[in-house]
């Protein structure tokens, strides 16, 4: 993604549109955005590809991308090639290791998607089950 005009991510809605043709993919994918302060996308990437019903992915891939692009903020989603939006708890498990590991390195994971098609996804966010780490002035209220 060339990001010198990029949109600003300021809600659940803007985050899955950075998303959202992940969706079609019959694989699961896992792909993260980077922001700067002001909420731009720096660039999205694909970090980890999977199977049909699973993903291995690994905090650290991500962490050193967004160490890459000089990020600070973090974006992640997948899909779910079943078309269910809910998470798994090995979702819900990476996605706590991975906030905790962003708020060390001081960049927080702002929301992780799980994209599927028309339309649907669940957000982590959205859903309160982020934002333990964040500190006021990094909360999101949506994404601002």
């Amino acid at each position: 993604m060339n990001c010198n005009n990029a949109p600003r991510v300021t809600s659940v809605k803007e985050a899955y549109d950075v998303f959202k043709d992940i969706a079609e993919e019959t694989q699961e994918v896992l792909s993260a955005a980077f922001l700067n302060s002001a909420h731009g996308v720096l660039g999205r990437m694909e970090i980890f590809r999977g199977t049909i019903t699973h993903i291995t992915a690994s905090p650290r891939e991500i962490l050193r991308a967004a160490l890459l692009k000089n990020a600070t903020k973090i974006l992640i989603a997948h899909n779910h090639p079943s078309q269910d939006p809910l998470p798994s708890a090995e979702d819900q498990r990476f996605t706590k290791q991975l906030e905790r590991a962003a708020c060390l390195v001081g960049i927080p994971l702002l929301d992780h998607l799980i994209i599927c098609q028309r339309n649907v996804f669940y957000s982590f966010a959205a859903s309160k089950q982020l934002g333990r780490f964040l500190d006021q002035g990094a909360r999101w209220r949506d994404y601002r």
